[in-house]
Parts: structure tokens; C-alpha cells; sequence
């Protein structure tokens, strides 16, 4: 996932399935300093490259009798992750 020169690796072995309203999602995660996540969250869009859809990709290998390769692009807005951002700092300093 990047933007300008700010580029955060999430990686399969960061991962976890989670089932939300009948879909399975791979959540990937990173740890982020806080200046990092301020300036992914000024952005306009986010840049995320690379293996997105690794279970759609593993179950295709596993048919075929090959390898698992999926590579996809994608933008995605960031409209409302800097309030994301500040609702879930305001959570944390009252505990």
C-alpha cells in the first residue's frame, strides 16, 4: 500500500480471515508510526499492489496442480480514515 514515497508492506504471513455479514476477508496488518498514518490519511487515495486476492489464488493453484500467483492494482479512497484515525486516538487516551 502506498502513496507518493510512503509505502507500508502487508504481508501473508501479517494475515488473518475474518467473516463479516457472510463474506470471508483476509485482513492484512502493519504496525505504522504515527506520522505515517497521518500522511496515508491526507491522501486522496491509496495505491495497494501485489497478491490481493491470495485465497481466491491458492484455491485456483490447488485445481490446477500450480503455484499460487495473483497480482492485482487497485486505488481506494481514504475519505475518512483521518477521522478514523482521531476517533480511535480519542478511544485509547480515555482508557
Amino acid at each position: 500500500m502506498n502513496i507518493d514515497s510512503i509505502g507500508v508492506l502487508l504481508t501473508a504471513n501479517s494475515s488473518f480471515l475474518d467473516n463479516n455479514k457472510g463474506q470471508l476477508f483476509e485482513v492484512r496488518q502493519a504496525r505504522l508510526a504515527r506520522m505515517m498514518l497521518d500522511q496515508l490519511g491526507a491522501a486522496k487515495a491509496l495505491s495497494i499492489s501485489g497478491d490481493l486476492r491470495r485465497q481466491e489464488a491458492n484455491a485456483q493453484a490447488s485445481n490446477a496442480g500450480t503455484a499460487a500467483t495473483s497480482s492485482t492494482q487497485a486505488t481506494v479512497s481514504s475519505l475518512g480514515l483521518a477521522d478514523a484515525v482521531k476517533m480511535m486516538e480519542a478511544r485509547c487516551e480515555r482508557k
